[in-house]
């Protein structure tokens, strides 16, 4: 005996995971923890004029520790026998918002009146976006400095500049200038850095030096590396049909 039974047919359609904002996975997050950390490219002496005495190139930085929101990591430097640590703490504020610390170990100046100097970032410009003025680190980021940070226990003001720089082939670089300091210096959170969204904005390359506020009274070694912002799309079209035969 033949039988034959429709049982069922069965048309779903299931749409899923569907963004239109842009995200940023952990992996995503990561590189740019390290895009920031591998901006601070090297160290320099100047003395009271200005004019270069030594330089060096920090191209190698070691995890101590890093999760979703915060990463730490080490490097040094040796000058005149004496190892100067660097460290560097990247802390995530919001979803596209990063904070950018600084801290540096004793440092041997050949005079009282010399100043080190930071070098961040090579390939800087100056950057506009909705009407203000920042610094644009990378193709994928942009920010602001402060002017002051924590010498010896004391806050003061630094110099911030953005030009070309003869250590790095005429590359534009950003500088902190750092007053003399003779046990440490902490720039605590001291830049600002925002993922780019758009493309829209202009900037340019011209050499500016950021003005200086008044300040607040209070208490050699890897390769750089980036990733640019994804937006994610997941859609999939699921159509079961069950046909049952008997």
């Amino acid at each position: 005996m033949n039988r034959l039974l429709l049982l069922a047919v069965i048309l779903s359609f299931s749409f899923i995971g569907y963004s239109s904002a842009t995200t940023l996975s952990s992996s995503d997050e990561n590189q740019v923890n390290k895009e920031i950390v591998h901006g601070l490219i090297g160290l320099r002496e100047l003395d009271r004029n200005g004019a270069i005495l030594i330089s060096y190139t920090i191209s190698q930085w070691v995890v101590e520790e890093t999760n979703s929101k915060n990463s730490t990591y080490s490097s040094f430097i040796i000058n005149d026998g004496l190892q100067t640590n660097l460290t560097a703490i990247v802390n995530q504020t919001t979803v596209d918002q990063y904070t950018y610390t600084v801290k540096i170990t004793k440092y041997n100046l050949k005079d009282t009146l010399n100043n080190l100097e930071i070098v961040l970032f090579k390939g800087s410009s100056s950057y506009s976006k909705e009407g203000q003025d920042f610094i644009k680190f990378t193709p994928n980021l942009y920010g602001k400095l402060k002017e002051q940070a924590i010498i010896d226990g004391r806050m003061k003001l630094t110099q911030n500049s953005l030009a070309p720089s003869s250590q790095f082939n005429g590359a534009v670089v950003v500088s902190v200038r750092i007053p003399y300091f003779k046990n440490y210096a902490n720039l605590d959170q001291y830049i600002t850095v925002n993922t780019i969204q758009d493309t829209s904005s202009s900037s340019n390359d011209s050499t500016i030096t950021l003005p200086t506020p008044t300040p607040t009274p209070t208490n050699e070694e890897g390769a750089n590396q980036g990733n640019s912002l994804t937006v994610t799309l997941f859609t999939s079209i699921i159509i079961p049909i069950i046909i049952s035969f008997l």
